[in-house]
C-alpha cells in the first residue's frame, strides 16, 4: 500500500460512526478520524485480524486493513482507496 499514513485524509461511513455510537456511547465520533491517524502514524495496522477479536462471521472483509487504539480497545476496519483511508466500521476488542 503506498499511501502516506500521516499526510493521507481519512474518511468515516456513516456505518463505522453507528457503530463507534453503539459500541462506545462515551466517544465522540470526531475521534475516529483521529485515532486512525494516530495507529497508521504509529504502525499499528495490519492486514490480519487483531487476535482480539473473536471469529469471523464471514470472508466478506477479506482484504480489510484494521487498525486499533494504543489500548487495543477500539479497532477500525479499513479500505485504501487512491485518495483516502476509507473507516468501514468499528469494533470493539473482544466482542466483535
Amino acid at each position: 500500500m503506498a499511501l502516506p499514513m500521516t499526510r493521507t485524509p481519512v474518511r468515516v461511513t456513516a456505518h463505522a460512526k453507528k457503530r463507534a455510537a453503539e459500541r462506545f456511547p462515551e466517544m465522540k465520533l470526531a475521534r475516529v478520524s483521529d485515532e486512525v491517524r494516530e495507529a497508521l502514524a504509529k504502525n499499528r495496522f495490519s492486514t490480519s485480524r487483531p487476535g482480539t477479536l473473536s471469529a469471523p462471521v464471514d470472508k466478506a472483509h477479506a482484504y480489510t486493513t484494521y487498525a486499533w487504539t494504543e489500548d487495543g480497545e477500539r479497532i477500525y476496519a479499513l479500505h485504501a482507496t487512491t485518495k483516502d483511508w476509507v473507516v468501514i466500521t468499528t469494533m470493539k476488542a473482544g466482542r466483535d
